[in-house]
Order: structure tokens, then sequence, then C-alpha cells
């Protein structure tokens, strides 16, 4: 799982949670074993974080 993180233009920060996906061997596994992956998380809007 990474954050991509992309600044706005009102200061703030769009913080996108993203869960990478499996190769095709993890995949037949995971169908096998009848277990899905969850959903994408929510897109957030943070306060950047001021620089001291």
């Amino acid at each position: 799982m990474i954050d991509v993180h992309l600044p706005t233009t009102d200061g703030r920060n769009l913080v996108l949670p993203r869960y990478t996906q499996p190769e095709k061997e993890l995949q037949l596994l995971l169908h096998q074993l009848v277990l899905t992956l969850p959903d994408q998380p929510s897109p957030r809007l943070e306060e950047l974080k001021k620089k001291l």
C-alpha cells in the first residue's frame, strides 16, 4: 500500500491511499482460497504541515 500526496492550490494536501494489484499467481491463489482484497480507501484532504 502506498499513499500518493498531491498538494492543492489552496494549501492543503490530497492524499490518495492505494493498494497495489496482486500478480497473476497471487490472484489465482486468492481466488482458490475464496478471499477478496479490500476496496481502495477514499481520498482525504489534509492541512499541509508548516516548516519551522
